[in-house]
């Protein structure tokens, strides 16, 4: 017997695989509260549920945040806006990032170079200003100085950052050193 090597899928496979969800049908997602028909209607292109307090809405091609009420924690002015891990939006606009927290507040606005998120120390964010990082809270509170060259988070709940040109030091989520600056 002969084979083509073609797979024939039943006709109502191939309609889930083409059809896409418009913003007022439910979206099976980690929200699953939302009602998206009853909260926004056809203000928003699209809607996609963050947390059980958050979802990221697009109208004009552009990007906001609603919470489950419906109301804007940010509106739709943002030229990217994407899930950095469970706790930490982060929200690009005119080239400068900052930090959502997926609990329904800002971290940090939207006013650095370039900010990094440490999901396993607590949604603990760095943010570079110019060429230095600085490390900040959950709920927005500079925890270091900008004194940072390069910062990353090596083991989960810690993070390692570099001073000066060689010196690398650790520290905790909370920006308690653990390892002084000089490795």
């Amino acid at each position: 017997m002969k084979t083509t090597g073609l797979l024939i899928l039943p006709a109502f496979f191939l309609f889930f695989l083409t059809t896409r969800i418009p913003a007022q049908e439910n979206t099976w997602n980690t929200a699953a509260w939302f009602d998206t028909r009853r909260l926004v209607g056809d203000r928003y292109e699209t809607l996609e549920p963050c947390s059980d307090a958050v979802a990221v809405v697009r109208r004009s091609g552009r990007f906001g945040i609603i919470n489950q009420q419906g109301a804007e924690l940010a509106p739709p002015i943002h030229s990217q806006i994407y899930r950095s891990n469970d706790e930490v939006l982060l929200v690009q606009q005119d080239g400068k990032t900052g930090a959502f927290g997926t609990h329904g507040a800002w971290i940090v606005p939207v006013d650095f170079a370039e900010v990094k998120s440490f999901p396993a120390a607590g949604g603990t964010v760095a943010c570079r200003r110019d060429s230095l990082f600085a490390i900040f809270d959950v709920g927005g509170k500079q925890l270091t100085p900008f004194q940072f060259r390069g910062v990353k988070e090596v083991v989960p709940g810690r993070i390692i950052a570099r001073i000066g040109n060689v010196a690398w030091g650790g520290w905790d989520g909370n920006g308690k050193p653990l390892v002084p600056e000089r490795y």
